[in-house]
């Protein structure tokens, strides 16, 4: 189900499943834990006071390790006008990652603090599609064959100001918009987190094949940990969807939304799982979270041959941080 953030060369385990490497590269319901309804302007992390009209910021974001300043991927967001009934909440303030495109230049690529992690694939801000504002991050990658069928365009935090992760627990929400999503045949990725566990590297997936799935990874030996948890729901398609997850690593869960729905077919508590849904019996099947997580990413990350061709999305309003979010 899982491959590398690193472009590695890949293994399946199945053809019918899921690819491997050889190397390792979020819905109120009652309580409210990955977000709901709540309003999204566009200011900017260091934007104090309300906003529904501001530019985007990276909050406490410096150049790759220093998270003393603003981020060279965004500034400080200017106030706008407040909605009807008052200032609305700027849904930026006091959040460790806070991106909506507005501030980076057509055509680029996200800077520091991000990290782009691509294999056959791009990563650049466009006007296309645009959930707030008139930019976002389109992700691409290109038409795979039967013998080349590993595509990736992620958008990655890999160091400060986000990791190392307080209680190894993070918060993700991003808009996202395609047109379409691969057959069954194709095991694909939006929401992604790695990082070392005991000898190994573990991988904490969220995005598809077919319906939706919950995907782990880690490189055991001599088989490989390849396990899911899956639903019959298709992601939407030809609108803009709020996703959030919650990648808790102390407690070996993981947890999912849709516009602040929770999907709980797909939350997992990885201390409950048997190898009755990995790829190879006989392996410990418990999803141990990675210890700690190394890499948190976004984007469009594929494993199998995508027979439709090259695929497109785009991600808005992207906030990770260590407490829940709400969808705009």
């Amino acid at each position: 189900m899982r491959s590398s953030l690193l472009g590695v060369t890949l293994t399946c385990a199945f053809a019918s499943l899921h690819c491997s490497s050889s190397s390792s590269h979020p819905g109120t319901g009652s309580g409210g834990n990955l977000g709901g309804a709540g309003s999204m302007s566009q200011a900017g992390a260091a934007a104090g006071g309300a906003s529904s009209a501001g530019t985007s910021g990276v909050s406490g974001a410096g150049t790759s390790g220093d998270s003393s300043g603003a981020g060279t991927s965004g500034s400080a967001g200017a106030g706008g006008s407040a909605g009807t009934g008052g200032a609305a909440s700027d849904p930026c303030t006091d959040r460790t990652i806070c991106e909506d495109f507005e501030q980076l230049a057509l055509g680029t690529e996200p800077a520091a603090p991000f990290s782009i992690h691509k294999n056959k694939g791009t990563v650049t801000v466009d006007a296309t599609h645009a959930h707030s504002g008139k930019k976002a991050l389109k992700v691409s990658v290109t038409a795979t064959a039967s013998d080349d069928t590993y595509r990736q365009a992620m958008l990655a935090i890999t160091g400060a100001p986000l990791l190392p992760l307080a209680n190894n627990s993070v918060y993700g929400r991003f808009m996202i918009y395609t047109e379409r999503v691969p057959d069954k045949s194709v095991h694909w990725t939006i929401a992604h987190g790695d990082g070392p566990y005991q000898t190994s590297t573990a991988t904490y997936n969220y995005g598809g094949m077919g319906g939706l799935m919950a995907n782990y990874y880690r490189n055991t030996s001599p088989d490989p940990t390849d396990c899911w948890q899956s639903n019959q729901q298709v992601f939407p398609t030809g609108k803009w969807t709020c996703v959030g997850f919650h990648f808790d690593g102390a407690q070996n869960k993981m947890q999912f939304s849709l516009d602040g729905v929770d999907i709980s077919d797909v939350d997992v508590d990885g201390n409950a799982k048997s190898d009755q849904t990995c790829t190879v019996k006989g392996v410990d099947g418990k999803w141990y979270a990675p210890a700690p997580f190394k890499n948190i990413s976004v984007g469009w990350e594929s494993y199998q041959h995508d027979s439709v061709g090259a695929h497109d999305a785009w991600i808005d309003d992207l906030i990770l941080d260590d407490s829940p979010i709400l969808c705009p």
